[in-house]
């Protein structure tokens, strides 16, 4: 990213998200790490804004992924519940729902109250009209120790974007 040019804080956003996304899937956690501390800087300076509860969702469910990769389920589960504490959802929170990923590979390690915990609290900041219905068969899978197909929501929020070029941009 050039220092003289100006980007949004939504561009600065979808370049990290595409940066924590490489260096995850390359086992990169330290580099991941980095890009995630810069997007929780980035949430500080976005408080009070649409993008903000984006920003700490993406970034403690990546903290969560790598915590849970390096076995540290604890960290792990604090990371989850970080992810949705917010008091107001972003548009794209709202409408679509949280991000499942944490969640599901949670539940495959036994972790089922923090995931009810964590649907829960995802019910009050998720108001398309099917999330009642989805949250409430998730629950209910849970419980009968099931691991729910979470469909869309499994990589919501966390997929790269493809034709994101900010290196290159004039």
């Amino acid at each position: 990213m050039k220092t003289n040019q100006v980007y949004s804080n939504f561009e600065k956003t979808q370049y990290l998200k595409n940066k924590i996304f490489d260096a995850f899937l390359d086992g990169d956690y330290p580099m991941a790490r980095a890009f995630v501390s810069v997007m929780l800087n980035l949430a500080e300076v976005e408080k009070g804004e649409w993008n903000y509860s984006n920003l700490i969702h993406i970034s403690h469910t990546y903290l969560g992924l790598i915590h849970l990769a390096e076995e540290n389920i604890e960290e792990a589960k604090k990371n989850l519940l970080k992810s949705i504490n917010f008091k107001i959802g972003s548009p794209q929170l709202k409408s679509f729902g949280p991000n499942m990923m944490l969640a599901e590979q949670l539940l495959k390690v036994g972790e089922k109250e923090v995931v009810l915990e964590y649907l829960k609290k995802s019910g009050k900041i998720w108001y398309f009209i099917f999330s009642f219905y989805r949250l409430n068969k998730w629950r209910n899978q849970i419980r009968n120790n099931e691991i729910p197909d979470f469909g869309v929501n499994q990589n919501l929020h966390l997929m790269k974007q493809e034709n994101l070029n900010l290196e290159r941009r004039h």
